[in-house]
């Protein structure tokens, strides 16, 4: 059983790295006011982060793990936490930003 969300903060940075053009993120995850886990460097451009998110709170029992797919071949169960944060958007932050430098992630 998953333990329940009553407020969820994100806190995500992302930087690009121009040399190569590879996007990185790093991410803070905040459930009921309470870090429940973080991950400093992982490849990953625009929204990849909020699949690290949906990992991170998967591995502490806040978001339960189905392992289905929807026809389409996407996740289901990234389909249902974005949907989740659509119903419950007064209860989420996402915050995100983009860095300049590698060493600010």
């Amino acid at each position: 059983m998953a333990k329940k969300i009553k407020n969820l903060v994100i806190l995500a940075k992302r930087w690009n790295d121009r040399m190569y053009g590879n996007t990185y993120h790093s991410v803070k995850v905040y459930v009921n006011m309470k870090l429940v886990g973080s991950v400093g460097f992982k490849y990953g451009y625009e929204r990849a982060f909020m699949t690290t998110v949906l990992e991170i709170l998967q591995s502490n029992n806040y978001w339960p793990d189905s392992g289905k797919y929807l026809p389409s071949g996407f996740p289901k169960d990234e389909y249902d936490f974005d949907m989740w944060l659509r119903k419950n958007n007064d209860k989420v932050i996402i915050d995100v930003t983009d860095v300049s430098r590698r060493k600010d992630l």
